[in-house]
């Protein structure tokens, strides 16, 4: 699956042409799901290298609604890793983003899991 993501992730690499808005969604969501990936393989800095990245391309653009799902998934998707490596402070900030992100775009399945993971942190 590893392989198969960082093909399909080079594919997308701009090469000297504008890069368009989908192509820029596509590569977000290929690191996201390196990263869940990674996360689940037990390797946390290849998941947050991957995290990282997504976020950075988000900023790379105004932003943009088209691109709010996937860095809202990337900042929720970060945040899990962060508690689960006990940097509760950093997971709470970064579920917040995603929270607000998930709200303004009225995504409700992502808003639901991250009040879900938020509720997880504060119960413990």
């Amino acid at each position: 699956k590893i392989d198969l993501l960082q093909r399909l992730l080079m594919g997308y690499a701009p090469s000297g042409q504008p890069e368009t808005k989908r192509d820029l969604k596509t590569r977000m969501e290929i690191l996201n799901e390196l990263g869940i990936t990674y996360r689940n393989l037990g390797e946390v800095k290849k998941a947050e290298d991957c995290y990282q990245q997504s976020l950075k391309l988000a900023s790379l653009s105004a932003p943009d609604i088209d691109l709010a799902h996937p860095k809202a998934l990337a900042l929720h998707c970060f945040g899990m890793l962060c508690a689960d490596s006990g940097r509760v402070d950093q997971a709470i900030d970064l579920y917040q983003q995603s929270l607000a992100l998930n709200e303004q775009t009225g995504n409700v399945q992502g808003k639901a899991a991250t009040l879900n993971q938020l509720g997880w942190i504060y119960a413990n």
